[in-house]
C-alpha cells in the first residue's frame, strides 16, 4: 500500500481522499472533482485487470517525471 499511495500522490499528483500508506484501503483522486476515484485494496493480488488512464498534453514530458528525470 505504502508504494500504491507514494506512486499515486507523489508522482502522479493525485489527492488522497481516504487511508494513506499504512491503510489497507485507500482513495485517490485525480487533482479536479469530476475525475473518477481510484481504490486501492491491501490484499492478495487477483487475475482480473484494471486501468487508469491518464490524459497529458507532452507524453515525453510526463514520461521523464514518470522516470524521476528533470
Amino acid at each position: 500500500m505504502k508504494t500504491s499511495v507514494q506512486f499515486y500522490r507523489n508522482v502522479l499528483g493525485m489527492e488522497l481522499l481516504y487511508g494513506g500508506e499504512h491503510s489497507s484501503f485507500s482513495s485517490l483522486r485525480a487533482n479536479d472533482s469530476e475525475s473518477v476515484i481510484l481504490n486501492l485494496e491491501l490484499g492478495n493480488g487477483v487475475s482480473r485487470w484494471g486501468r487508469i488512464i491518464f490524459h497529458v498534453t507532452h507524453v515525453d514530458v510526463f514520461w521523464k517525471l514518470l522516470k524521476g528525470e528533470d
